[in-house]
């Protein structure tokens, strides 16, 4: 079954006459959208990742293989590009916009990537980092993350006239290895920036994103950006005309926006890749851009 809609951004979809659409050509410059879509069926649950998003082995030796070659300084910047495209779409780091990269590329404090101040005045403060394996390198980054906090505190206490109370900084570590057993080790162990480790912890102003973290997020783009879901439901603002198996109906914009931001790009996948001419590199045209953008700037 194919389903043929129009679609219109608002609130014009709102104010048409059945003749409009049919009738009136001047109508067509309102448009926005054409869609000619393939009526989703049930599908088996099961996804056919790529081999890279199999496993975390997988994932990591795919990333090892394409940073091998690479000297230090450009492994680093490229992983954190990687990491200002994956830190707005993860839970806890979602809250704040704006990342950019640190403009010091050496001396850098330990810091390599801000966000933007919020209208509270927080920001968040991250440490991106290919590989992490040691409790001493997790200490070493929380060391620098203590260095940074009381410098900030330092400089707000030198301004003149200022009895307000400095925002908290929020930390983040991307990385990735899996941190579960180092971070288990380190609690254990606790060296000697433990103690902020623990301050941070208990306020909850440390996240940590580890490689586990950035496969299931990929897992989950690829999922949402490759697959139909098993049904959803389109409403039409005016009633649906129908010839055989084809159904026509108008949606507003909006309402195409918010099927798109529920299921995702998925909906338009086997659409989009017919409509191109089909093809290995085409299909990748229709996946959702975050994954594959990330893959070109941190693996490519």
């Amino acid at each position: 079954m194919r389903l043929c809609v129009l679609t219109f951004s608002p609130p014009i979809a709102t104010n048409l006459e059945p003749t409009a659409v049919s009738n009136d050509y001047s109508w067509t410059a309102h448009i926005t959208r054409f869609v000619a879509w393939r009526l989703p069926v049930a599908r088996d649950q099961h996804i056919d990742y790529p081999v890279y998003l199999q496993s975390l082995p997988d994932f990591e030796a795919y990333i090892a293989d394409h940073f091998q070659d690479l000297n230090s300084t450009v492994r680093g910047r490229r992983f954190a590009d990687a990491a200002l495209l994956i830190l707005p779409h993860l839970s806890g780091t979602d809250v704040f916009t704006g990342y950019h990269l640190n403009p010091k590329q050496s001396h850098d404090g330990g810091i390599d990537i801000f966000s933007e101040l919020r209208e509270d005045g927080e920001r968040l403060a991250c440490q991106s980092k290919l590989n992490i394996s040691s409790t001493e390198q997790l200490d070493s980054i929380m060391s620098k993350f203590y260095v940074f906090e009381r410098e900030a505190q330092s400089a707000h206490d030198d301004m003149l006239f200022s009895d307000d109370i400095t925002p908290p900084v929020t930390y983040a570590i991307v990385t990735g290895s899996d941190l579960a057993g180092i971070r288990r080790r380190y609690e254990e162990k606790r060296p000697s920036s433990f103690s902020f480790y623990k301050e941070l912890n208990d306020a909850g102003r440390i996240i940590f994103i580890d490689g586990k973290d950035i496969l299931n997020w990929m897992r989950r783009t690829y999922a949402r950006s490759t697959t139909l879901p098993a049904s959803f439901q389109l409403k039409s603002s005016k009633p649906w005309l129908n010839v055989g198996d084809v159904h026509i109906g108008v949606l507003t914009g909006q309402s195409l926006i918010d099927l798109v931001n529920e299921y995702g790009d998925g909906l338009f996948f086997e659409n989009i890749r017919e409509w191109l001419g089909g093809g290995h590199g085409i299909a990748k045209l229709a996946l959702y851009d975050g994954v594959w953008r990330c893959l070109c700037k941190c693996l490519i």
